[in-house]
């Protein structure tokens, strides 16, 4: 397997940000895309800011509609990855980004949802962050209380099973075509 180009995959990502956007504005629903706040360069990530240096990374999208509000951290994966641990099939997020995203629903009163675009699959997977199960990194550091020498993708990430995820949508293969050959072009050969 090729290594991933980085802005190559950040590319893919907005393109899975814009599809699932685009899903949830046909379904009637209002969005205010915060990936659209990202600074001069589009390398900024937008925050909840408080006082002092106490800050919290937005997730992708505010969504409201029929009087409901609610957050969308909107994650595109080419698929589930196997954990052996666990004995399933996982998705996950860097922990960082976990911790935040809980501080935002604490502090918004707003619920926070994780979704995941799988390119393989066409299948927009969603759940609320705070009602998942999520499993802390198994890499052998982390396990040994290391978490500064972490070497899992997510660094110190969080995982949940992808069974614990409902389907919201499965998009068609054409639907699929710019995102998937998005990703295959992003890989490239070390």
């Amino acid at each position: 397997m090729g290594r991933v180009d980085f802005d190559a995959a950040l590319f893919v990502g907005r393109i899975g940000e814009q599809m699932v956007v685009r899903f949830l504005r046909l379904r009637g629903l209002g969005v205010i895309p915060c990936y659209d706040y990202t600074g001069k360069a589009g390398d900024k990530a937008p925050w909840l800011q408080f006082t002092g240096d106490r800050r919290f990374i937005l997730p992708d999208v505010d969504v409201c509609g029929g009087g409901d509000r609610f957050w969308f951290e909107i994650k595109s994966y080419y698929g589930p990855a196997d954990n052996r641990a666990l004995g399933a099939q996982v998705h996950g997020i860097p922990g960082r980004l976990y911790r935040d995203y809980l501080e935002v629903e604490k502090e918004s009163g707003c619920p926070v949802y994780i979704a995941v675009l799988e390119i393989s699959t066409g299948l927009l997977l969603a759940a609320q962050l705070l009602g998942l199960k999520t499993y802390s990194c198994m890499c052998s550091p982390c396990r040994s209380n290391r978490d500064d020498a972490c070497v899992a993708p997510l660094k110190n990430g969080r995982v949940w099973k992808r069974d614990d995820m409902r389907t919201a949508h499965r998009f068609s293969d054409a639907e699929m075509s710019e995102i998937r050959a998005a990703h295959a072009s992003s890989l490239r050969k070390p």
